[in-house]
């Protein structure tokens, strides 16, 4: 049946492909580097009227890791280290989003910039991180069609389990661009 010289010769390039492929698939895609929060596409809720006096930096290391700097992290609490100072926010994972865990943890009274909505933005997105940071507040980063890169952040509520008790949202959402310094 496999005795075609043709066979054995493309054997291992098709064997070779296949597990590029499976490991490209599984592996997160996004772009390592420094990103600028190039543009603010919606505040609300706690941050209504809040905006912040810089935009914040968001850098994405080689292994995972989302890191943040930049006075204008209310949520980090009381005493949030210096503008300057890269904050660990945790090891991003893969999500899948859908309405019930994206897009209905918006407030819908939040003005949103051009036609982006939660639902167009999760339809988008080719690829979705998330992480929770200090079981307070939760993070997503959206690669999109095209290459455009989203952050959005929000309350994460630990007691998501119960509904009559989930007060998680999302209120903040950053266009992001590349660094070029």
């Amino acid at each position: 049946m496999f005795k075609g010289r043709w066979f054995w010769s493309a054997a291992p390039i098709v064997v070779v492909a296949l597990i590029l492929l499976i490991l490209l698939s599984y592996g997160p895609s996004y772009r390592a580097g420094v990103y600028d929060a190039a543009e603010t596409v919606l505040l609300s809720g706690a941050w209504e009227g809040k905006a912040p006096s810089e935009p914040p930096q968001y850098e994405i290391t080689e292994e995972g890791r989302l890191l943040a700097r930049g006075d204008w992290n209310l949520l980090l609490g009381d005493n949030p280290p210096p503008a300057e100072e890269w904050v660990d926010l945790g090891t991003l994972l893969k999500v899948k989003l859908t309405r019930s865990n994206f897009d209905k943890l918006f407030d819908q009274t939040g003005d949103w910039a051009g036609d982006l909505s939660p639902a167009a933005l999760r339809k988008r997105a080719i690829q979705t991180w998330g992480l929770v940071y200090r079981e307070s507040v939760q993070y997503y980063v959206l690669q999109q069609k095209g290459g455009g890169v989203f952050l959005v952040s929000g309350y994460y509520d630990s007691e998501r389990g119960d509904r009559a008790s989930d007060d998680s949202n999302l209120s903040l959402v950053f266009r992001l661009e590349r660094d070029s310094d």
